[in-house]
């Protein structure tokens, strides 16, 4: 593996997440025995801790071979338990998975955080094999998401379960319910799936959003912007990074490319000259800096 020397900011970021990544495990292995009764959720709270140690190990080797020697994690690292208020102590398997989300939310804004930064410091498998920093975030970001997405799976019929223990029947007055059929777990699935999707769209603008480019680089010379929108190249247009990542590959040095652009209310063109600006003078293309997932 290319050895990437870390800089200090970087080093230290990493160490920190590795705090996050043990507080997440200590924290599983403390909330299983208040989930038990609810087999899948221990399954989940189990597969998170498991998942919080590889993430350590991986952490701490990335450190390794970037010459920052052995780290030990931190000696104050403490288990995060549900609040012991009358909630966690009626609904002790929702309030434990409460818990979990909340601590797993934070792991994944450390790594979206750690992302750009080892982007910016060149630990990237953009210029490096498997194993660097943005290779790590971007295989531990998937992990927590994936288990975000069990955790809201699961959530309703946790507490449903716990319901049911305590006998309180549902009152609902839905059709299925009239026959006795509680579909308050789909219902639930359903009203987020509802909410994800409309959040989503009122979010969603096309194209891809530039940030301020390098100076003396093409595309400062060119004049795009910082919040500029490129929306094609040549024609094509552009509503994922893969597909402008083809247009600029698809052009051999020395080759002018025509972005449409739109910048604020108007749009514009702009031509870019094909040129290889980094320092390294590299000949051919490098992989996706942004992957499909599972790839």
């Amino acid at each position: 593996m290319a050895i990437i020397q870390l800089s200090e900011r970087l080093r230290t970021a990493l160490i920190e997440l590795m705090d996050v990544e043990a507080t997440i495990r200590m924290t599983m292995s403390d909330l299983q025995d208040s989930v038990e009764a609810h087999p899948a959720a221990l399954g989940l709270v189990s597969d998170i801790e498991s998942q919080a140690g590889d993430h350590i190990n991986r952490i701490q080797t990335r450190l390794c071979n970037a010459g920052g020697g052995d780290v030990t994690l931190a000696a104050n690292a403490t288990s995060v338990r549900a609040d012991r208020d009358w909630l966690s102590d009626l609904h002790p398997v929702s309030s434990s998975l409460r818990v979990a989300y909340t601590l797993i939310n934070e792991a994944i804004i450390g790594y979206s955080m750690i992302q750009p930064i080892a982007f910016r410091f060149r630990d990237s498998w953009v210029v490096a094999d498997e194993g660097t920093t943005a290779h790590l975030a971007r295989r531990h970001t998937q992990d927590y998401l994936a288990a975000a997405s069990r955790i809201m799976q699961m959530i309703s019929d946790a507490v449903i379960r716990e319901l049911d223990a305590e006998g309180l029947e549902c009152r609902c007055t839905c059709p299925s319910c009239s026959i006795g059929v509680c579909v308050a777990s789909e219902s639930f699935r359903s009203i987020v799936a509802q909410a994800q999707s409309a959040a989503m769209h009122v979010e969603s603008q096309p194209g891809i959003y530039v940030h301020p480019p390098r100076q003396t680089s093409a595309a400062a010379e060119a004049g795009l912007r910082a919040g500029d929108l490129i929306l094609a190249v040549d024609g094509t247009r552009v509503e994922s990074l893969p597909r402008l990542q083809t247009a600029v590959r698809e052009h051999a040095p020395g080759d002018r490319m025509r972005f449409k652009v739109r910048r604020g209310a108007e749009e514009l063109a702009i031509e870019v000259t094909r040129r290889y600006d980094q320092h390294d003078a590299r000949t051919k293309d490098t992989d996706e800096c942004i992957q499909a997932a599972g790839e």
